[in-house]
């Protein structure tokens, strides 16, 4: 017995001294600290878990063996024997084989399931270089997908098309989703519409742009219409579903802190000469800028060379009748005393100077925590701008506020609301006129030092008169920016609520509702004596909408035996949604600088509208898989659209997709890691928008004093049908060599047909068009995604991914009788010759963005003929200009890792395409871009032939005869002739680059933070293109809508650079 007990204690003992307390930091591949990771002695009962930090202690033997495991995570385990101090690092389960994305109706699926393409991104992956509007994020990230910018910079619309375009005149943009919920990426109402023509566009930015990407968890892209058929006829252009951001667990309340500020500087500028200045025939003298000097009131610059010589000019030295010192721009009081001739010389950076380095400024802070019961986090980001273009701003508030709440087992609810307020005290005006700086930059004369035009009133009239170098048809380009401007606020609120009941354990029931609105007030003021207010004005326009989705959907999910799946749902949803637009008009002021309605000098104009729309919905979907290889989904979908006919608003449609994973039944190589087939087919409806009907009566501007009403010019049609889009789409997706390459190629064809258009009309029907259902577009692609791990060592990666998206929309039918159909157009004029039109044109295999305008009489050769006096002679008849779409895109990441640095560079690579530029015709016509130096002196013979014979039998021969530069390049570059001015759209660009180091864990958890991050980022930091001028890749915008392929006197583009920093707590 005393043996026994003897021999227990001492094993006892034995044990007491072999065990030991070993410690460490459990980290993910990112190096970020892994909370609740479980720490297991395998085969024991005894374990612990990892704090917030990651960090944990254990009791152990040196003979155990231990095991860590995370949700999301593989499991990994050791020996212990001798090691104290661990460092783990845990590699994520998640795949591309198995990434669960959010797909149609918010429903989480593994992608593995998925018979159509789908393409993901995380937020942190659009928060690496952040961009102020969230479709620039896109930008070479996702296959298939075409973003354009606005030129107004920070604030800015941006628009995107996935797939092409499908309507010939609705809208071809997706569908934006938040949380399971449409949101609107309306630009609604322009100053250009109704009341006054004088205002010019401005852009006050889309709807998405509205959005923080701080506040966002990921991006899911649906790209064809069988991956959004469950969203309706407003998703024929494709879905873009965002998931905002959630509660996590912590120790106490999360923090979490991204703060980054970047500096703009001008990427483009058109490509001047400095060898002459303003004027004709080589003569210039400034008297009063309005053609009482030499040439000093026109906008050409064929004057004489910049040599030196003293010569009259605006800035000047004059005096007043008592003596007192003026310039010569201070015309009134000047009263025609004598200005001091100063050195003609050139001013190469007068226009770069007039532009600043911009800042923007973007601060989110976000607090967060979590639960068994529940979870919150609550952000706010402040953006602020102040832009290139001086006395342009932009600033944005967003409070984003996300719950959770588990009321049992079976019952939840998540809830999420933002509030966004946004606001600029001037938005430039765009387009050709005199309210564009670029367009009095693209007159000026290369001498004008415009240091003088900073104190843009002239002495004594302060209020009353600008001090410009020619009044005659310029606005002072500060006098522009600091005294007409273009103001707004909008307050938006986005909310929606999902309430789930799980009914047992198959059955679910949902409840999500979700409102959407804002109110958006705009103003824009005109001082005295701008070109197109001479008397000023003030103006007010008041956006206000509202949208609200209501949905219920029953949910069925199970499993059969071991190998067959199912899940069903069936729902219904109710969206109704409502416009209203009010506008007021003083059309002239009282008393300078005073802008409000009662300091109107004439009778104030009015406009307004308000439009509703409401869409009845039920749907159904069905999914069967079979032992993981095998998968089919069937959806079903009708609507009821109130802007439709009664007999037929009420349209189906469907979806089937289905995936075969190949890899599972087949015996592959070793290398190749996973094979999958898919297939999809679908048909989907469009409707229209409001007032299609119809004809109703309006009220236009009062007829003395008695009210006038109107009919539209437009004959409506009561009999509308929905527009269809039938689609199929095939792919395929492949991994080799340990799924460290992956391919996922994708083929669709899309046709649309019944489009709604409006068909030109014969005057004596009292209309100039009637809308119908008719037409056919064709849109067919392809699309190849690859990813790869490069490298992959212990303190080093290289991962890389590239996208190639190539596709055409053809029009392949017309209404009977049509052969060409005029989708748009970018009128610069109300002329056809000032116009380049988009006409699809279907007896020859016309594709949407075809451009037709004006150009040159040729030979069948094509040669330019010349009249007899040297001119090239304009011939107005249309003629095809090329088109705006791209041949093909490319977008190409790489990201490198070493220990704690990361770099991340994304290219991004246009090719093909055609732009029309204004800035080429209107600054070669004016003779300032430095194209236009030759022939100066000795004159230029024109390359083509003059015809010696008669119209009806030519007799060609070459061109002998000189003319001067200024009468060649205003007859070849004039604005009413698109064809000189012409230029490839592509481009490759350095989208992104991002270098970032990421403090040990070891370091920062000395003071508590669980991260720390800072970086250096920088966007469209290089740009290789054909054109010297402007960036292609921004767009016009007229009206509401961006215009492309026309470069409509541009704003310069932005490169950007600067630091950002990350903490969490």
């Amino acid at each position: 017995m005393k043996f026994f007990i003897t021999t227990v204690m001492l094993m006892v003992g034995l044990t007491v001294l072999s065990q030991k307390t070993i410690q460490g930091v459990v980290f993910n591949e990112k190096n970020e600290a892994i909370p609740y990771v479980k720490v297991k002695i395998i085969g024991e009962n005894q374990g612990a878990e990892t704090d917030e930090k990651g960090a944990f202690q254990l009791v152990v033997n040196a003979t155990d063996s231990i095991q860590f495991s995370a949700v999301g995570y593989k499991s990994q385990g050791f020996s212990v024997q001798s090691k104290i101090d661990w460092t783990i690092t845990l590699v994520s389960s998640v795949n591309e084989l198995d990434e669960v994305v959010i797909t149609a109706l918010g429903l989480k699926r593994s992608k593995r399931d998925l018979g159509y393409a789908i393409q993901s991104l995380k937020g942190e992956e659009i928060t690496e270089v952040r961009h102020p509007n969230l479709v620039n994020s896109l930008a070479g990230r996702v296959a298939g997908v075409q973003t354009t910018s606005g030129s107004s910079g920070v604030g800015s619309s941006s628009r995107i098309i996935i797939r092409g375009e499908t309507s010939l005149s609705g809208n071809n943009q997706p569908l934006f989703v938040v949380d399971g919920v449409p949101v609107s990426n309306e630009f609604i109402a322009n100053n250009t519409e109704n009341l006054e023509s004088g205002f010019h566009e401005v852009d006050y930015g889309n709807g998405i742009g509205d959005f923080s990407a701080d506040d966002i968890e990921s991006i899911n892209v649906l790209k064809g219409p069988s991956a959004a058929a469950l969203y309706g006829s407003r998703a024929a252009g494709g879905v873009i579903i965002i998931e905002t951001k959630e509660g996590k667990r912590s120790d106490g309340i999360g923090v979490s802190i991204n703060s980054s500020v970047t500096f703009e500087q001008i990427a483009f500028l058109p490509e001047f000469q400095n060898t002459y200045g303003q004027g004709s025939g080589g003569k210039f003298a400034y008297e009063d800028g309005l053609g009482g000097g030499i040439g000093d009131g026109g906008l050409v610059s064929f004057g004489p060379a910049l040599n030196g010589q003293l010569i009259t000019q605006y800035d000047g030295a004059s005096f007043d009748e008592n003596g007192n010192p003026l310039r010569g721009g201070d015309v009134i009081a000047r009263k025609g005393n004598p200005i001091t001739a100063t050195p003609w010389t050139e001013n190469p950076d007068n226009v770069r100077a007039f532009f600043n380095t911009g800042v923007t400024s973007q601060q989110n802070i976000a607090l967060s925590g979590a639960n068994e019961s529940g979870s919150f986090r609550l952000s706010y980001t402040r953006l602020d701008n102040q832009g290139t273009l001086p006395n342009s701003d932009f600033k944005r508030n967003n409070v984003a506020f996300t719950s959770t709440y588990n009321f049992s087992e079976r019952l939840s609810i998540r809830t999420h609301a933002t509030f966004i307020n946004s606001s600029s005290t001037h938005r430039p005006g765009l387009g050709y006129g005199s309210e564009n700086v670029m367009y009095s930059f693209l007159w000026m004369g290369r001498q004008v030092d415009l240091e003088a035009a900073e104190d843009y009133w002239q002495s004594g009239q302060e209020g009353f008169r600008q001090f410009n170098y020619n009044t005659q048809w310029l606005d002072n380009p500060y006098f522009n920016v600091f005294e007409n401007r273009n103001g707004f606020e909008k307050n938006r609120l986005l909310g929606n609520a999902i309430l789930k009941y799980e009914i047992s354990e198959h059955w679910n029931i949902r409840f999500r509702s979700g409102i959407d609105t804002y109110a958006d007030l705009r103003t824009s003021q005109r001082a005295f004596s701008t070109q197109r207010f001479k008397n000023g004005a003030y103006r007010e326009d008041n956006v206000t909408f509202s949208e609200l989705n209501t949905d219920l959907m029953l949910g069925y999910d199970n499993t059969f035996g071991e190998k067959w799946s199912f899940n069903a749902a069936i729902g219904a949803n109710n969206f109704t949604q409502e416009t209203k637009y009010k506008s007021l008009l003083a059309g002239q002021l009282s008393v300078p600088g005073v802008y409000n309605f009662e300091n109107s000098k004439v009778a104030l104009k009015a406009s307004q509208f308000n439009a509703q729309k409401q869409i009845n919905s039920v749907y159904g979907l069905t999914g069967i898989g079979f032992d993981r290889f095998l998968f089919l989904d069937l959806t079903v979908r009708n609507d009821w659209s109130t802007t439709l006919p009664s007999e037929s608003n009420s349209f189906a449609y469907y979806s089937v997709n289905g995936a075969f994973v190949f890899s599972e039944k087949i015996e592959l190589p070793k290398w190749f890691s996973y094979g999958k087939l898919r297939a999809s087919t679908s048909s989907v409806g469009s409707d229209t928008g409001p007032f299609q009907l119809r004809n109703t009566y309006s009220f236009n501007q009062n007829y003395g004093s008695y009210p006038l009403l109107t009919n539209s010019s437009t004959l409506l049609n009561e009999n509308l049908k929905p527009e269809r889009i039938n689609a199929l789409e095939t792919g395929v997706e492949l991994y080799f060599f340990k799924e460290r390459l992956g391919v996922d190629v994708t083929v669709y064809q899309n046709t649309a047909k019944d489009q709604i258009i409006t068909l030109p009309t014969s005057s004596a029907s009292g209309y100039s068009g009637q809308v119908i259902n008719g037409g056919e577009i064709q849109s067919k692609g392809i699309e190849i995604m690859l990813t790869g791990t490069v490298v992959k060592r212990q303190n080093f990666s290289w991962t890389a991914f590239a996208n190639f998206s190539k596709g055409a929309s053809y029009v392949t039918e017309l209404p009977e009788g049509i052969d060409q159909y005029t989708t748009g157009f970018a009128r610069l004029y109300t002329t056809a010759e000032n116009t380049v039109f988009y006409i699809a044109d279907a007896e020859n295999g016309g594709r949407i963005g075809d451009m037709y305008g004006t150009g040159f009489m040729k030979t069948d050769e094509g040669r330019v003929i010349y009249g007899a006096n040297g001119l090239p002679i304009r011939d107005n008849e249309l003629r095809y200009l090329g088109n705006y779409n791209p041949d093909f895109i490319v977008g190409f990441g790489n990201r490198f890792k070493y220990k704690g640095f990361e770099l991340n560079i994304l290219l991004d690579w246009r090719q093909g395409g055609e732009i029309i530029s204004r800035t080429k015709a209107v600054g070669s016509t004016s003779g300032v871009l430095a194209e236009t130096i030759d022939g100066r002196e000795e004159g230029i013979i024109g390359d083509g032939v003059v015809n010696v014979g008669t119209e009806s039998n030519p007799v060609y021969e070459e061109n002998t005869t000189s003319v001067s530069a200024a009468e060649y390049y205003n007859q070849f570059y004039n604005r009413a002739n698109e064809e000189s001015s012409v230029y490839d759209a592509s481009y490759l660009k350095i989208r992104e680059i991002g270098l970032s180091y990421t403090f040990p864990n070891s370091w920062v958890s000395k003071f508590n933070i669980q991260e720390f991050k800072i970086g250096i980022v920088a966007s469209n930091l290089f740009t290789w293109t054909e054109n010297p001028h402007f960036d292609p890749e921004l767009s016009a915008m007229q009206g509401t809508s961006q215009i492309y392929g026309v470069e409509d006197l541009s704003y310069p583009s932005s490169r950007s650079y600067g630091i950002q920093v990350k903490f969490k707590f």
